[in-house]
């Protein structure tokens, strides 16, 4: 629970450091370093939610296809494209999860207008 409350406050006090009268530069330095962190803490889980047997039995299943196409074709094929990317680049599981937290938090951080 300890690093769930510092990761909390560390955000905190980035955003109100963020809104204060900071240089541009040391503003983008702050987005980025709280935008890595995001990442890495979205992307690093291990078997959080109840769903994670059945995404990573997806995965695994991924190179039993005959081609590529029947794989796409068997999930969502957004995520299963990203699946593909991680298993070809060597990534595993962990890889999706990084790919899907970089969408998830570009689009965020477009929302916010950073």
């Amino acid at each position: 629970m300890t690093i769930y409350v510092s990761i909390f406050f560390l955000i905190i006090f980035s955003f109100l450091f963020i809104r204060t009268k900071a240089s541009p530069e040391a503003k983008l330095l702050a987005y980025g370093l709280v935008f890595i962190l995001f990442t890495l803490f979205i992307g690093l889980r291990y078997r959080v939610g109840g769903d994670w047997i059945s995404y990573l039995r997806h995965f695994d299943k991924l190179p039993l296809y005959n081609n590529f196409f029947e794989g796409l074709l068997s999930w969502d094929p957004g995520y299963v494209l990203l699946e593909y990317i991680s298993l070809y680049l060597g990534w595993g599981i962990y890889g999706v999860n990084i790919l899907c937290a970089i969408i998830f938090l570009l689009s965020f951080f477009y929302f916010i207008n950073v």
